[in-house]
């Protein structure tokens, strides 16, 4: 059986060289790109992260204002309350790759098969994790190997004692998706992180890999 690798790397919103919506979609093009090979790629998602903003947290957002008696604990904006605060990250980012540019170059054999077991994980993403709602998903075509990136933002449902009844929490969505921390060295991001490798794993084997 032939090996390839496997990996998932995820970025913060904050920091933009690790989560970057535009350089996904190709509204600036980077000097590895192949501007030639930018029609290949391929949008399964793109929607404007504040939009989703609204259309996950319009009603919650509403809820806790009517509530609030002073005008200074309303919220205007929850993206930008989210954006510019520092207790939560507005969005993550996940680049998902099977193989590299040595094994599985774009528009190779392997590279086309490459290209299979992306989309089956990328349409199989939300599915899996209820709590990380996709606002953008993108599979790069246009430079050395074929590889995802996964834009979406965590969320509870679970209505907490002070606060929004819903809202932004990698913490929370990981734990009410039923991981649970097991230690300082195993928390929910850990276990999420371990599970979304395996399903990796999962995919490769099926497709005659280890």
């Amino acid at each position: 059986m032939k090996r390839m690798s496997i990996s998932f790397t995820l970025g913060k919103a904050s920091r933009q060289h690790e989560a970057n919506v535009d350089h996904s979609n190709r509204k600036f093009i980077a000097e590895n790109v192949d501007k030639t090979r930018v029609h290949l790629n391929v949008s399964y998602v793109r929607q404007d992260v504040e939009d989703a903003y609204r259309q996950l947290f319009g009603e919650s957002v509403a809820a806790y204002n009517a509530a609030q008696k002073r005008n200074d604990r309303k919220i205007a904006d929850y993206y930008a309350h989210i954006a510019n605060g520092k207790r939560e990250e507005a969005f993550y980012e996940a680049i998902v790759q099977f193989g590299d540019s040595k094994t599985a170059p774009c528009g190779s054999e392997e590279g086309k098969i490459v290209e299979e077991m992306l989309d089956e994980y990328v349409r199989s993403f939300q599915e899996r994790n209820p709590n990380l709602y996709l606002f953008n998903a993108v599979m790069h075509l246009d430079e050395a190997s074929p590889h995802l990136h996964i834009n979406f933002i965590p969320f509870y449902t679970q209505g907490r004692v002070n606060g929004l009844e819903k809202g932004v929490s990698m913490k929370q969505a990981l734990i009410e998706q039923g991981f649970v921390p097991q230690g300082i060295k195993q928390n929910q991001l850990v276990a999420w992180e371990e599970s979304e490798r395996d399903f990796m794993e999962e995919i490769l084997h099926r497709h005659g890999y280890s």
